[in-house]
């Protein structure tokens, strides 16, 4: 998978995670998982952003798994496939 299509799933998560996040914070009960999601979100946006090189580096060293996995529980099926393409998937030069 190159870096490209993997850009593309964070930018996937990080809109789904973004709104299931917002949608959360509706309820005050809710806001114990909608905040971290949209922080999750960020995060996300943060590693799309990276240039090629430092996004592989990044992925080797899984610094933004935990977030990934946040947004599994909290993103529902779009963040599944995101999280399967972006940290399960080898990265073709």
């Amino acid at each position: 998978m190159t870096v490209t299509v993997k850009k593309t799933w964070l930018l996937v998560s990080q809109i789904f995670t973004m709104i299931s996040g917002i949608c959360m914070c509706l309820t005050i009960v809710g806001a114990v998982l909608g905040v971290p999601s949209i922080m999750a979100a960020v995060k996300f946006g943060e590693l799309r952003n990276l240039d090629d090189e430092t996004l592989k580096a990044e992925l080797k060293v899984q610094k933004y798994l935990g977030w990934g996995i946040l947004s599994l529980f909290t993103g529902g099926i779009f963040s599944i496939l995101a999280f399967i393409f972006v940290w399960g998937m080898e990265t073709k030069e």
